[in-house]
């Protein structure tokens, strides 16, 4: 049986739990290369229909097979998923958003989805990132190629230095909250 990280190598896959008041309306892969600029753009950009997955019967799994998308080896992908809104508070449920890849490795925050006018959630989607090679969908850095440690090898351990001197420094992060009034009862709560 496959779980859904090792369909990940091959799919782009979306678990969208099906709603009860909304209709079973197929999300689409929206798919294209980054371009950096003034604005930041989507290159290339194309919209494809994703298809409830068979490994789930509750049709909250949808898929679409890397194979399928046109991919070049050894390029970089942005994308995003395109859903129906199912925010009950906005009255525009025919609405479509675009939405980070909630199991994405990488995400681009340097292009953000916009949100349409009246939605009132106030929320953008960065671009999830994903390299295409040899057939698989594999993390990768927005511009850096990968290494594994199947061509670059991990060191030994005797060549490392000891760790028994090792000095670890820890910073408490309140002083990073804004508001907070910094006394003696509060610091470093």
């Amino acid at each position: 049986m496959s779980t859904l990280l090792d369909r990940k190598k091959t799919h782009f896959v979306l678990w969208r739990p099906a709603l009860a008041n909304m209709p079973a309306t197929p999300p689409n892969l929206v798919l294209g290369q980054f371009q950096d600029g003034n604005p930041p753009v989507l290159v290339n950009q194309r919209s494809l229909p994703m298809v409830s997955s068979p490994l789930s019967s509750a049709n909250d799994l949808w898929e679409i097979a890397a194979a399928d998308c046109g991919l070049i080896d050894g390029q970089v992908y942005h994308y995003w998923f395109e859903v129906s809104n199912s925010n009950v508070y906005s009255g525009a449920t025919s609405q479509r958003l675009r939405c980070t890849d909630p199991s994405a490795l990488t995400t681009d925050w340097r292009l953000t989805s916009t949100v349409p006018a009246g939605d009132t959630t106030d929320s953008v989607a960065a671009l999830a990132v994903i390299r295409f090679s040899q057939g698989k969908l594999v993390p990768s850095d927005p511009g850096a190629v990968p290494q594994s440690f199947d061509v670059v090898l991990d060191a030994s351990m005797s060549s490392l230095p000891a760790n028994n001197r090792l000095v670890i420094y820890e910073l408490p992060t309140a002083w990073t909250k804004t508001g907070d009034l910094v006394n003696a009862t509060n610091v470093g709560v």
